[in-house]
């Protein structure tokens, strides 16, 4: 099976002046796909077997007849999509879509490239052949053996290119990086260690693996190491092993001189970070903060690994040492004589508006209401004995999102609706990931550490604080900017801070 780029990108569609009665091809990296129901022309769009495709590339799909809705699943990422629903969920994140699917014939058809570039493939139509034809990242890499290392990761790279990624985009100040795709370490790109950056204004994801037989849907990958990141991720690569990135790209360690230390990131000691005694404070602008430092082969309780929260400590001293990775998010950092190094820099004016024609005094007050109401009591509500309610469930928050886009009038109503879905998401899965029965507990084991039942409620009480914040920051906006700032700043805090969860801490260790 071959592998391929995971990424996001959801949205967009095939819009042909042509006639439906007539027969439209599909293949697959030039392999003709076999269809029950063919591909067809509906109102302008060109619609394809949502199955055919999810299964020709290698992803397992789950039918549910009660929701009405098909689920697609390739490595990390998680497709859903709704019948006579034009809003689509890509790891659990709203894509507003332009059209709904359908079901034609005992089958749900869907717009051809909405469904291919949900897995990073491309989509060509050719309209003398009438033919829809869709090539996986790895088909169109274009690269001969012949060609030196080096030349592998210019333009010929795999890639899903996104709308972030034009002549002005950061890796191209580096002359060798890798865009967003599948490497086999050794032959396409060498082992070593690798700064991964996430794309401007995007989550990031990279998973390494070992190949153990052939690779299918479900089975031939043994996972070695996988991670979200708002910022960069630092990953060392040997051969034979095997790198996804999505929404990423990766530079050589050496070629990176150094990184920026106000932003939520991994960072290396030596280089990026003084070694020493450093210190590590909560910044003033976030209510919990976060850090992990020690080596690679470190396990958690040999690593200083600390939340900082006001009732729970607000700063940790950790002894780095050359060879070091250091995780942090909102903490402004200081060196062994206490002077300043950097300040900590929230979210803010490095998220551009996606929707700039889209007027926000369109939206009504009623209707803006009726969605901050929500919001406010979903993050009041946050609190021990509640994380596991209804409105916290995935199934819930279909039913009130499918409510707010009924009555939205308008684009710019229906936009707000999906940034607030969006906010919902992160909520939500911060909820559902949380053991609040911790809390009853004598004392509570969390990556490696034991702390107290107390620590923990303050751990929770810290996080409800930092949901608040964003919260009120998106009932508070003036512009479509100030939510998706709101919206980002909710995504940072759940890939970039570790989830409360653990164990009761083993009694031997109290």
């Amino acid at each position: 099976m071959k592998k391929f780029l995971l990424t996001a990108v959801f949205v967009l569609s095939l819009a042909f002046s042509v006639s439906a009665e007539e027969a439209i091809s599909l293949d697959i990296d030039g392999k003709a796909i076999s269809c029950d129901t063919p591909p067809q022309i509906i109102d302008g769009r060109t619609m394809v077997p949502v199955r055919a495709i999810f299964e020709g590339v290698g992803a397992s799909v789950d039918w549910n007849s009660e929701d009405k809705t098909i689920t697609g699943k390739l490595g990390p990422v998680n497709v859903i999509m709704t019948i006579d629903s034009d809003t689509a969920l890509v790891n659990g994140s709203p894509v507003q879509m332009d059209c709904a699917p359908v079901i034609i014939d005992g089958r749900t058809l869907a717009p051809a490239r909405y469904v291919a570039e949900s897995f990073g493939c491309k989509v060509n139509w050719d309209g003398e052949k009438r033919a829809v034809s869709i090539s996986t990242p790895l088909a169109d890499k274009n690269i001969t053996a012949e060609k030196p290392m080096a030349e592998k990761v210019t333009e010929k790279s795999t890639e899903a290119t996104t709308a972030a990624e034009t002549t002005t985009h950061p890796m191209y100040a580096y002359k060798t990086y890798y865009k967003p795709g599948t490497y086999e370490v050794g032959k396409d790109m060498p082992a070593g260690e690798y700064v991964v950056f996430a794309n401007p204004d995007a989550i990031g994801y990279l998973y390494k693996y070992a190949k153990d037989g052939t690779i299918t849907a479900r089975s031939g990958k043994r996972y070695l190491y996988s991670n979200y990141f708002s910022y960069n991720d630092v990953i060392t690569l040997s051969d034979k092993n095997y790198l996804d990135l999505s929404n990423a790209y990766a530079v050589p360690s050496e070629d990176v001189e150094a990184l920026d230390l106000s932003k939520n990131g991994t960072f290396r000691a030596g280089k990026d970070i003084s070694t020493g005694h450093m210190t590590f404070i909560r910044s003033a602008q976030t209510p919990i903060a976060f850090v992990d430092a020690g080596y690679i082969s470190d396990s958690e309780a040999q690593r200083t690994i600390s939340y900082l929260v006001k009732d729970n400590g607000d700063s940790v001293v950790a002894n780095i040492r050359g060879g070091m990775l250091v995780r942090t998010f909102g903490c402004d950092i200081y060196n062994a004589n206490l002077a300043l190094v950097k300040s900590y820099e929230p979210v803010s004016t490095n998220i551009k508006n996606t929707d700039a024609s889209l007027k926000f005094s369109d939206i009504s007050p009623s209707f803006k209401n009726e969605v901050d109401s929500y919001l406010a009591t979903l993050v009041n509500d946050m609190k021990l004995g509640s994380l596991n309610s209804e409105k916290y469930s995935t199934s819930y928050q279909k039913k009130i999102n499918a409510g707010w886009t009924s009555k939205a009038a308008n684009s710019a109503e229906k936009k707000y609706a999906v940034l607030a879905n969006s906010f919902y998401t992160q909520l939500r899965d911060c909820a559902q990931n949380t053991k609040e029965n911790l809390a009853s507990s004598p004392a509570v084991r969390i990556r490696g550490k034991n702390i107290s039942s107390a620590q923990f409620k303050n751990l929770l009480n810290a996080q409800k604080d930092y949901f608040v914040s964003a919260e009120k920051y998106f009932v508070n906006g003036s512009s479509f900017k100030d939510l998706e700032i709101s919206v980002s700043r909710m995504e940072q805090y759940r890939h970039d801070v570790p989830r409360f969860t653990g164990d009761p801490a083993r009694e031997e260790d109290l």
